[in-house]
């Protein structure tokens, strides 16, 4: 397993990017610089978790429907986290449907950033 710029293994680092949701993608995301599995975990972390996040604030809001899916939103939510945590440290982790097309578009936009920035420190 390859070392990633944080210093870590890439599958712990993987895994690190899930332990806290979307707080520790977003660590995972800004900290590692070269391994793009690395800093895609970090993206789909934030995709995921920020959106469960964001569904566990609004839900209660809807009538009827809210409180039934805030019912099974949390053992979901539960047993995904473990799954891509243990996933990851075994060296298989997974792209999730939909998701990781989110993740993808995140890092698109970054390494696009990253590369403007470059380009204006080199001129």
């Amino acid at each position: 397993m390859n070392p990633s710029t944080t210093g870590l293994p890439d599958n712990m680092a993987k895994c690190l990017a899930y332990v806290f949701g979307w707080i520790s993608g977003l660590a995972i995301f800004f900290i590692e610089k070269q391994d793009h599995s690395v800093r895609f975990h970090g993206a789909q972390a934030i995709v995921l978790f920020g959106s469960l996040t964001i569904l566990n604030i609004f839900l209660p809001i809807i009538p009827a429907l809210g409180p039934l899916i805030m019912m099974v939103l949390p053992p979901v939510s539960l047993i995904l986290w473990l799954v891509l945590m243990v996933m990851s440290l075994v060296g298989n982790a997974p792209r999730l449907p939909v998701i990781a097309n989110f993740a993808d578009q995140l890092l698109a936009k970054s390494h696009h950033k990253i590369d403007q920035h470059d380009q204006n420190n080199n001129q």
